[in-house]
């Protein structure tokens, strides 16, 4: 299986003639010596910023999802907020045991000088974030298709059903599916971190697992769990907007019982309960058509944030899996002995993989901007900035909504004159 870091070729590639036979035998492909030189550096740059870029952009996010949740405290975690969470560590753990480990060894240690066991829980750890954000994609999918399509059920709490069982069960698979790696990897006789000639047939069988568990069958799986989400999110927006708007529609019978009693109770009510007749003659002006425009701009409401996180969740595991997929193709060639040129490509390639870990802030923040203003608001507050853009553009933002409020007050009023 070729290694999820792909620093770990180029660092290889600074071993002697030795090493590079045994790289054409390892790894099917002919390492030119002068090769890695030309390679090394942008792998560096870019490995440091990808580690830079998935430390800040994922630490980012965990603080705004618990800034938020600390503002609000009578609020929880939104379901898919929870597995975002998730992801956010998962990413973290992607970076602290693959990507920064690999990238200070290439740099300062040339012969891995370090004990066999450390080479060991190295390679395991660095296996599980990758299993992990497989599968917590897959949790995501299903908490979607839980809260859209059985809604009823999800108002009754089930444990194993909750989002919180999700990503409990993908961390557990992932701890479990990267055992093997555990075994497979130790310290070779030239001194690196490599796979033990004598399991090469086990990870064989190993990468495969990878590609069916981590990459096809979770994409199988979301793809069919959003099927049925899409299917009933968009049915039911069809439904409302096929719903009648005007007023020769039919009414709710309930509603004319109600307004029939009320005409007899003003009928017979004393001069006495003129107070009370009163309050009941405004109320009576309430007509069908205003409490039918209630209700869909209610529905509407509800329709516009279920279709937000049907967007966010649905964009987060796209671009996962498409950043996963030339990873898991250069595996499986690698699995049918098909050699992958000089190197270089498949160095290249491993990198899509690795630009995985910053993408979900990004794409979290591009849905949920409002979150991360409001955090800014709150830092600038501490800080004494108090006339900040956000503050600004926020004011200007609440005087634009109170002043669509009152126009539509003022065409409800003018159509009561009418």
């Amino acid at each position: 299986m070729i290694d999820n870091s792909s620093i770990l070729l180029v660092n290889k590639w600074e071993n002697k003639s030795v090493n590079l036979e045994l790289l054409e035998k390892q790894y099917n492909f002919t390492v030119d010596g002068p090769d890695y030189e030309s390679i090394q550096l942008p792998v560096t740059i870019i490995s440091t910023i990808n580690v830079f870029g998935t430390l800040f952009g994922n630490i980012l996010l965990i603080y705004v999802l618990l800034k938020n949740k600390a503002l609000d405290r009578k609020k929880k975690f939104f379901s898919h907020q929870t597995l975002i969470f998730h992801m956010c560590v998962s990413d973290l753990c992607y970076v602290f045991f693959s990507l920064l480990p690999t990238l200070l060894i290439s740099l300062f240690f040339v012969n891995y000088d370090f004990p066999q066991i450390f080479c060991k829980i190295q390679k395991y750890l660095s296996l599980i974030p990758m299993y992990a954000s497989s599968f917590l994609l897959v949790a995501t999918s299903l908490d979607r298709y839980y809260a859209i399509c059985e809604p009823i059920q999800r108002l009754h709490y089930n444990f194993y059903k909750s989002p919180k069982f999700f990503a409990y069960a993908s961390w557990i698979g992932a701890l479990l599916c990267s055992i093997p790696n555990f075994f497979l990897w130790g310290k070779t006789e030239i001194a690196i971190c490599d796979i033990i000639p004598e399991n090469m047939w086990i990870v064989k069988g190993n990468t495969l697992f990878f590609i069916i568990f981590a990459w096809l069958l979770p994409c199988i799986l979301a793809a069919i769990l959003y099927y049925f989400v899409y299917r009933a999110a968009y049915k039911v927006n069809r439904l409302l907007c096929a719903l009648p708007k005007n007023n020769d529609s039919k009414k709710d019978p309930s509603l004319h019982e109600i307004s029939f009693l009320r005409k007899i109770m003003t009928s017979v009510t004393s001069p006495y309960n003129f107070l009370f007749s009163k309050n009941i003659n405004q109320l009576n002006s309430i007509t069908d058509s205003k409490i039918d425009g209630i209700n869909r701009l209610q529905d509407d409401a509800f329709d516009k944030k279920k279709k937000q996180t049907i967007k966010l969740t649905v964009t987060i595991v796209i671009v996962s899996f498409l950043m996963y997929a030339p990873f898991s193709i250069c595996n499986f060639l690698d699995f049918l002995n098909v050699k992958l040129g000089d190197g270089k490509i498949a160095t290249y390639i491993l990198f899509l993989g690795n630009l995985n870990s910053c993408t979900n802030p990004i794409i979290y923040f591009y849905f949920n901007f409002k979150y991360l203003t409001r955090v800014i608001q709150e830092i600038g507050k501490c800080l004494g900035f108090k006339n900040s853009f956000f503050v600004r553009s926020t004011s200007s933002m609440n005087t634009k909504t109170s002043n669509i409020i009152k126009n539509v007050k003022e065409h409800s009023s003018n159509e009561n004159k009418e």
